[in-house]
């Protein structure tokens, strides 16, 4: 490869010696900086082979250049930008312009990289899982001609929006969902109502530590023994209970017995 100067009046033929940079011409060691020599070792492959002069005493360098792409000051990189703009004006051969074009822009890019201010990535915390309050006992109802009344012991009710809970409401079920409420979940659910229900008369009032749901019965007037359906097994259950405690519950009244013979 020849590299011409401005004057056209030197010539410089580069060939690599295992282990030290060698130039061929004395004469033109000073025609490029000490540190622009890195960037030539890339331009090796593309040479032409190395001329050999009459003397035949190559003058040894060794190889003491740091990596390209190593950390270098804004300064240091911006003066050998400049070197390679006066290699790049000087250089006719379409390869040798190119590769001095890409190790140009290599080091722009390791400029900006260098300008650019460090930002430190903010640490993703995984969001803790709420847990869920499954509410079975501790609840309480009532009841009027037309509405059986169910009070659910909530804290700060009064702050639900409602997009934090759900209520489906069939006419033999309930089912109540609160979401991410103080950091817990809530589930209520009734799955054998004691009687039937109108679904779309059903109300919901948010009270400062309860919700108040008011159910309207399909049969106006009938009376509830219990807000649950009690199945025979049940009943059997309840007795044990009371019996092992010493105690007797009292007896089903007929209406009870007749749900319990209707609903099999």
């Amino acid at each position: 490869m020849y590299v011409y100067n401005a004057s056209a009046e030197c010539t410089v033929v580069l060939r690599m010696i295992p282990g030290h940079l060698s130039w061929a011409n004395e004469t033109t060691l000073d025609f490029f900086p000490l540190h622009i020599h890195t960037y030539l070792i890339p331009l090796y492959n593309l040479l032409t082979p190395p001329l050999k002069q009459p003397n035949n005493i190559p003058l040894q360098y060794p190889l003491l250049f740091s990596p390209l792409m190593s950390i270098r000051p804004s300064d240091d990189l911006q003066a050998d930008i400049a070197e390679l703009e006066s290699l790049i004006a000087m250089t006719t051969r379409p390869n040798i312009l190119q590769t001095l074009e890409k190790l140009r822009n290599s080091l722009h890019e390791q400029q900006q990289q260098n300008m650019s201010p460090s930002i430190r990535t903010p640490i993703q915390r995984s969001k803790a899982k709420a847990h869920t309050v499954y509410i079975t006992t501790g609840y309480g109802w009532c009841q009027t001609k037309e509405t059986v009344i169910i009070y659910l012991t909530v804290k700060n009710a009064f702050k639900l929006s409602p997009g934090q809970y759900t209520m489906d409401v069939q006419r033999r079920s309930i089912q109540l969902d609160i979401m991410e409420h103080e950091g817990a979940n809530y589930n209520f659910r009734i799955s054998q109502l004691n009687g039937q229900v109108i679904p779309e008369k059903t109300k919901i009032k948010l009270k400062d530590s309860k919700l108040i749901i008011y159910l309207y019965k399909e049969n106006h007037g009938r009376e509830w023994n219990d807000i649950r359906l009690k199945t025979t097994r049940d009943v059997y259950d309840e007795l044990q209970r009371a019996e092992g405690k010493g105690a007797t519950p009292p007896p089903p009244t007929p209406m009870t017995n007749m749900d319990l013979y209707c609903m099999g």
